[in-house]
């Protein structure tokens, strides 16, 4: 899955929208795909051996100072946070104003633990979350990276969120 995230959706947005420097991942987990576009610190909240984290951090409580970061990424992460709205409102006040925040999350996916999962998120949810904290949206939009269906009917499981900040 990663390889079709960042070929086909999420490298087309970044060449689209750019990057600023100084760039953050949050939920790198153990793919750091923000570094693909970059020097980009990536955070996560655990930090075992095999995962290449460069900052041990909560998403909710950010070691970044205000208005410092500018750009965020968040690549399947959204849907393993405790609190999403306070997980944005978190990344709105690490980025500067003009950033640009990076957001894809599993719309219909298998229950994946990693450590824990909790939401699943329409396009209309991530429009009202990314709105709810000086985000402007940019673009969002679905995409299916794998073939799941209901009867005769594709579902699309991803979305991209493409926000900068106002």
């Amino acid at each position: 899955m990663g390889v079709i995230l960042l070929d086909d959706v999420i490298r087309p947005a970044v060449e689209e929208y750019g990057t600023k420097q100084p760039m953050i991942e949050v939920g790198s987990g153990n793919t750091a795909r923000g570094r693909e576009y970059g020097d980009c610190t990536c955070t996560d909240r655990v930090h075992p051996v095999d995962r290449p984290t460069d900052v041990l951090a909560d998403g909710h409580m950010l070691p970044f100072r205000d208005r410092g970061v500018g750009t965020v990424f968040c690549f399947e992460t959204l849907e393993h946070v405790v609190n999403p709205m306070g997980f944005v409102k978190e990344v709105s006040r690490v980025l500067k104003e003009g950033g640009i925040f990076y957001l894809t999350t599993v719309f219909v996916w298998v229950y994946h633990p990693e450590p824990v999962d909790y939401w699943r998120f329409t396009t209309t949810a991530i429009k009202m979350l990314l709105s709810s904290f000086k985000l402007l949206p940019l673009k969002i939009f679905e995409w299916r990276g794998c073939n799941y269906r209901i009867g005769e009917q594709f579902l699309n499981d991803h979305i991209l969120g493409v926000a900068i900040k106002r």
